[in-house]
């Protein structure tokens, strides 16, 4: 059995390094967080958490499987590759505005999400728009490219 590619163990060991980083990162943030916003504020935030990694899920739409397998099979022909990219990149930006509209409607019919310290009306408090900027930077992240071109 031959040894696998120098390319396959070093895409193998960032993808795992990355993933070590992104399991190691909640064990500090999250006691951290918890005891300084305390339970009232902690909650409006797991909350946003859950209602942004779903909304993640759907601007994603299987694009990462689908369009790395895609970009992968188009590694040649260059044409097919823009095309490749065009049409995945344009999907996401038309499912965008339709998560914006349902995360607002969200925000605007749950009362926990609408805690504000600032005394703001509730479009006025920052979670709403980082949990936007969340989803948003989520979605249109293209990783699925990298991985395709197998440039992790």
């Amino acid at each position: 059995m031959t040894a696998p590619a120098p390319s396959l163990r070093r895409n193998t060991a960032l993808l795992l390094f990355g993933n070590a980083i992104a399991l190691a990162a909640p064990l500090i943030t999250v006691p951290y967080l918890a005891r300084v916003l305390g339970p009232v504020g902690w909650a409006p935030v797991l909350l946003a958490q859950a209602l942004a990694a779903w909304l993640v899920m759907v601007m994603e739409f299987g694009f990462e499987l689908s369009g790395t397998r895609a970009l992968a099979r188009a590694r040649t022909d260059s044409v097919e590759r823009a095309s490749v990219v065009h049409g995945v990149t344009s999907a996401k930006l038309l499912l965008a505005p339709a998560v914006t509209v349902v995360l607002v409607i969200a925000f605007a019919v749950t009362p926990d999400l609408r805690v504000s310290n600032s005394g703001l009306a509730w479009f006025g408090t920052p979670l709403l728009g980082w949990t936007l900027l969340y989803v948003l930077l989520r979605g249109l992240n293209p990783f699925w490219f990298f991985q395709g071109l197998e440039r992790v």
